[in-house]
């Protein structure tokens, strides 16, 4: 047992399952009542069925959705319109003819530009005839152009430049958010992978524990009927196998947890269907050692590989543009607007056309619009709207500076602590696997008592679960830095 403590410690982060499990879990696949989960089986199935994916996809929509109406107010917009009245009415006096037939019609383009300008042109033509009277077929035909200028909030288009900058860096946000949501999503499934892995060799351990502990107990009983062995030590081994049996059952429930989690992100997975792929695992470790010894030799953080400075970037372009919109918030509206109108006039629309290129009549109107707030309430709003996005969006930008910072520094700092600490774990792993062989000898030579071994046999076991504790919490302290640096050139990060 002794030995197969040994080398169950010595190979780190090899298959703890015993030989009698991996037969059993290498049948099961034959028969084909289970599947090989793996890191690459569980992304693939989070790709393909994540409820996550689907949300980070529908929260991205929803941004470039508002991206895409702040454009279409810019889109040019063509309209027409076409009437026809008839009736049999007769007129009530002289100046009240009744018009029919009537008709009248439009067509014609309007856009607003972002100078701070709204134009359009328009075709447009009224027919109609007196229904008793001496009037028929009166037609006007005519062409019509306005426009219309912001001369104080929106003059020579500020906001509405600062509206399509500010539009267009949330959109671009938006989509490199979506994509590091995305990432992040997909790290916290490989976690609990590895928590998973975790919690499986801590209960093949348990197992192998238990086995001793029961082989122990049926030894000792043994011995207990040759009066060999008292009561007391008949107890100290039945204390230590349902001691064991707790571990393994709390080890389960872990696992159990994180399987309920997989069903719940995956519609079609069944726990009962997966044993870990071990002999994957083996390939993953080299990698993740790969990608330690990578980042440790990176004392500053390379913004090559992180989106995060560019998510900043475009956070303070959006805080210059929202500030800028705000602060026309409270501001009188002024508007310049003209128009000018050329018609022609004959009883068929042909001779009506004829008639504005023959003579060219036409017309023009000059107009100033002007709208002032009246009263506290506009300027309240545009001091707490600059307080809202000036504090929210400075914040953001401050908690990604802070976040690209810090991850870097303590990623260096947890590499070296949680290295030193397996390497100390492991060693001490060996000296205890030494030790128990020693203290197994001097109990059947009948030197030490039995609460000695026990207290050996658990300090053993207790040294192996810290050791793959520690391995865990590595494959999570990386995994959490790649949630930033997301880019990182690393093969565990390709996957």
């Amino acid at each position: 047992m002794a030995r197969a403590i040994l080398l169950t410690t010595l190979f780190s982060f090899l298959p703890l399952h015993s030989h009698a499990s991996e037969e059993a879990a290498l049948q099961k696949i034959a028969a084909g009542r289970t599947q090989l989960l793996s890191e690459e089986t569980v992304l693939k199935l989070f790709r393909e069925s994540s409820v996550a994916a689907r949300q980070e996809s529908a929260i991205s929509a929803q941004t470039q959705l508002d991206s895409s109406l702040t454009d279409e107010a810019y889109q040019a917009r063509a309209y027409s319109s076409f009437n026809l009245k008839r009736s049999k009415e007769e007129a009530p006096n002289i100046y009240q003819p009744v018009l029919s037939p009537y008709q009248d019609w439009n067509v014609g383009v309007e856009k607003r530009l972002p100078l701070g300008t709204k134009a359009g042109v328009e075709a447009f033509g009224t027919k109609y005839s007196f229904r008793d009277g001496p009037v028929n077929n009166a037609t006007q035909v005519g062409l019509r152009a306005t426009a219309e200028l912001d001369l104080w909030k929106n003059i020579f288009g500020a906001l509405d430049r600062a509206q399509l900058q500010s539009a267009g860096a949330r959109a671009q946000r938006s989509k490199i958010e979506m994509n590091l949501n995305l990432k992040r999503q997909e790290l916290r499934v490989r976690k609990a992978f590895w928590s998973f892995v975790a919690a499986s060799r801590s209960i093949d351990l348990s197992e192998q524990l238990v086995k001793t502990a029961q082989l122990q107990l049926r030894d000792v009983r043994g011995r207990a009927r040759e009066g060999a062995a008292d009561k007391g030590e008949v107890a100290r081994y039945q204390s230590q196998l349902e001691s064991r049996n707790t571990s393994k059952l709390l080890f389960l429930y872990e696992r159990e947890v994180v399987m309920q989690a997989f069903e719940q992100d995956f519609k079609s997975f069944q726990s009962s269907q997966w044993v870990v792929d071990n002999p994957s695992l083996v390939q993953k470790e080299q990698q993740i050692s790969a990608c330690l010894d990578t980042i440790a030799g990176h004392l500053t953080p390379n913004l090559d590989y992180t989106a995060y400075d560019e998510i900043i970037g475009l956070v303070r372009a959006e805080t210059d543009s929202e500030l800028k919109v705000a602060k026309k918030h409270s501001d009188i509206d002024v508007a310049l607007v003209g128009q000018y109108q050329t018609t022609g006039v004959d009883t068929s629309y042909d001779r009506a056309r004829q008639e504005i290129q023959d003579e060219a009549r036409g017309g023009y109107l000059v107009g100033l619009k002007v709208s002032v707030p009246i009263g506290g309430a506009k300027k309240q709003s545009e001091t707490l709207l600059l307080r809202a996005k000036k504090d929210s969006l400075e914040a953001k930008a401050e908690s990604l500076s802070n976040d690209l910072r810090s991850q870097h520094e303590t990623m260096l700092k947890a590499i070296l602590y949680l290295r030193l600490g397996l390497k100390g774990q492991v060693e001490n792993t060996r000296n205890l696997t030494i030790n128990y062989q020693e203290m197994q000898r001097k109990y059947r030579q009948g030197r030490i008592p039995v609460s000695t071994l026990i207290l050996e046999q658990d300090s053993l076991f207790q040294s192996q679960l810290n050791e793959i504790n520690l391995r865990k919490q590595i494959t999570h302290v990386v995994l959490d830095y790649f949630s930033v640096f997301n880019e990182f050139p690393c093969a565990w990060n390709k996957i």
